[in-house]
């Protein structure tokens, strides 16, 4: 169980990154006043 959730934690992580690489291009201010 404890591996499926690590898996799932690094896999939230990944689709994290791949939406801030995506969305820093489009609009980088917006976004940086939500994480920054």
């Amino acid at each position: 169980p404890e591996q499926c959730v690590r898996e799932g934690e690094i896999a939230a992580q990944n689709a994290i990154l791949e939406l801030k690489k995506k969305l820093t291009k489009v609009k980088p201010s917006w976004w940086k006043r939500l994480f920054y």
